[in-house]
């Protein structure tokens, strides 16, 4: 009667032990880091958008995540998306919250003998009337940088400034250009439509 309960013993305990050696919580860790949210990073490599999976960014913290998602998409030729939600409980930092209110706005160039319109628009890209090229934005803190190839020959415009209201005008200096008697010249964006003009 006891030989059978020993032949099962002999059988299953060198599974058990087998199952609870091969077992680490290190190993699932590695796995599947702990975190709710995840930032995943992508870097724009001869045209491609390629996954740097040694970027990824696992943490609990949705502001956190936010701003290394704001980081990164900062930098040229990066981009960054996550599993946070766009606004949980008004964490949405100042930054995201400008450039959410800039896009799809409309601006004209003051001072511009073409009349060009600049639209600020998703996955920071800008279109501009004269320009045949579409053109690239981002916002750090409340610095604006436009980037945009030059319409009369090769080259890329290079807008920048503060911003603190999409109310006022927006006072941007070039500081790159194919033309170099524009550096340092000052364009004026004025929001439209514009008081008076329909």
């Amino acid at each position: 009667m006891l030989r059978p309960h020993l032949t099962l013993l002999a059988v299953v305990l060198p599974l058990l032990l087998v199952t609870v050696l091969s077992y680490s919580p290190g190993n699932a860790a590695q796995d599947r880091p702990a975190g709710k949210f995840t930032v995943w990073v992508f870097q724009n490599v001869n045209g491609n958008w390629e996954k740097q999976d040694s970027r990824t960014f696992v943490t609990d913290d949705a502001a956190a995540a936010r701003k290394y998602v704001e980081q990164v998409s900062a930098s040229d030729g990066w981009a960054a998306t996550s599993n946070v939600p766009p606004d949980e409980g008004g964490e949405t930092s100042p930054t995201a919250q400008m450039a959410k209110a800039l896009l799809k706005t409309r601006w004209t160039y003051f001072g511009s003998l073409e009349g060009c319109i600049f639209q600020f628009l998703d996955g920071n890209h800008l279109w501009a009337t004269s320009y045949p090229q579409m053109g690239t934005w981002r916002l750090e803190g409340k610095r604006l940088t436009i980037e945009i190839e030059n319409p009369l020959c090769e080259g890329v415009n290079v807008y920048q400034g503060e911003i603190d209201s999409l109310t006022r005008d927006m006072h941007l200096q070039v500081i790159s250009s194919p033309y170099a008697k524009n550096i340092g010249r000052e364009v004026i964006l004025k929001r439209l439509p514009l008081p008076g003009f329909t």
